[in-house]
């Protein structure tokens, strides 16, 4: 299940003006209004140092923990573009984009941290399509921190890594860098946020080895947590719904999601539309493939702007295929939402999943090429 919102405390795609910026401008964490007409001096774990560009200013400095993002004035063409790509999800177009900047003559600092940095979450997400692009992941996160080991997103960067290495199974080394980043809070007065998503993960490497009881119990113990960031809690209460799935233990998953519905604010649509989605789940590996499709048509008809969109239209197709031989006209219906996954999910890990069933399914590899670039 991917992540159902965003829960990174400092990453965030910012759009480019068309026309070349003046100066550099700081982006803040929070709806304070951009810093523009500033030239940054530095930046790092602890703080961002700037020179206002007025006559006679002083530099002035800023802890790094209320900063977003530095939208840089020299940042080349490719790099913006890239930032584009980056931020629609195409990632494959993302990556050249950055690749592109590297190349580029007279590279400044910023942009070997921060090209690499983005080309290893990148790659990351390109995993699922091809393993080898963990690899590729973690050379350019590596390669971020040999740019600058004190960068500014040093725990973004070390966060990245340990996934890159969950995806590539090498759960020994992904827990070590989780480890660093724990270490890394405290040593460098990094937001607490950080470790509770070191914590997280950890438990994503017990689920990811089937480790379902422990991976659950460590989600429950996070969810209690004094001080959880309410979404982070949120997450680790359905990743342990989702680890009772996991384990069989339907009954039980059942009652967790329902009682996640129950107590979801009024604005948390992605809390109830990943509850509506364990749901499904649960009904799926119990075989009652109605009452999982009714779930997962549930999350496109009322969340359909959710992260859930695309997994939920996933396993409503799984589920019309389940239901074949008793339903006419729902492998028709299979087929479509396979194919929506297509054009409307591109980039995302069921993509690769919905184009194995069409195929499974007679369709041809010019169609889905064709649905791909739509």
């Amino acid at each position: 299940m991917r992540l159902l919102f965003s829960i990174v405390p400092a990453l965030i795609t910012v759009a480019w003006c068309a026309a070349p910026a003046v100066a550099d401008t700081i982006v803040w964490i929070g709806n304070k209004k951009p810093r523009p007409a500033v030239k940054v001096l530095r930046e790092n774990t602890k703080e961002v140092v700037f020179l206002p560009n007025s006559p006679g200013a002083k530099e002035q400095t800023v802890k790094a923990a209320e900063v977003r993002t530095v939208l840089y004035e020299d940042a080349p063409e490719a790099f913006r573009v890239a930032d584009q790509e980056r931020g629609q999800k195409r990632w494959a177009a993302a990556a050249k984009g950055y690749e592109k900047a590297l190349r580029a003559a007279g590279v400044r600092d910023w942009i070997k941290v921060y090209a690499n940095f983005y080309l290893g979450e990148s790659y990351r997400r390109l995993g699922t399509v091809a393993a080898a692009n963990y690899d590729t992941a973690i050379q350019h996160y590596g390669a971020a921190l040999s740019a600058q080991r004190d960068c500014r997103m040093l725990a973004e960067v070390v966060y990245g890594l340990a996934q890159a290495l969950r995806g590539k199974k090498d759960y020994a080394a992904a827990g070590a860098k989780l480890g660093e980043l724990s270490k890394a809070v405290s040593d460098h007065g990094l937001d607490p946020s950080w470790d509770f998503l070191a914590q997280l993960e950890a438990a994503r490497l017990l689920e990811a080895q089937e480790q379902f009881g422990e991976a659950g119990a460590k989600y429950r113990a996070l969810k209690g947590r004094a001080g959880a960031p309410p979404a982070m809690a949120n997450l680790a209460a359905m990743r342990e719904g989702l680890c009772l799935v996991y384990g069989n233990k339907f009954d039980e998953a059942r009652r967790h999601f329902q009682g996640l519905i129950k107590s979801a604010g009024k604005d948390e649509w992605d809390v109830r539309a990943g509850a509506h989605l364990g749901l499904g789940r649960c009904f799926y590996g119990e075989e009652k493939f109605a009452e999982a499709r009714h779930e997962f048509l549930k999350v496109n008809a009322i969340y359909g702007n959710t992260e859930a969109h695309a997994e939920a239209t996933y396993w409503a197709a799984k589920s019309n295929l389940r239901l074949a031989e008793k339903e006419k006209g729902a492998k028709e219906t299979a087929k479509l939402h396979f194919s929506q996954v297509l054009v409307l999910h591109a980039d995302s890990p069921f993509a690769d999943k919905a184009e194995e069933e069409l195929v499974k399914l007679g369709v041809s590899r010019e169609e889905l090429s064709r649905l791909r670039k739509r």
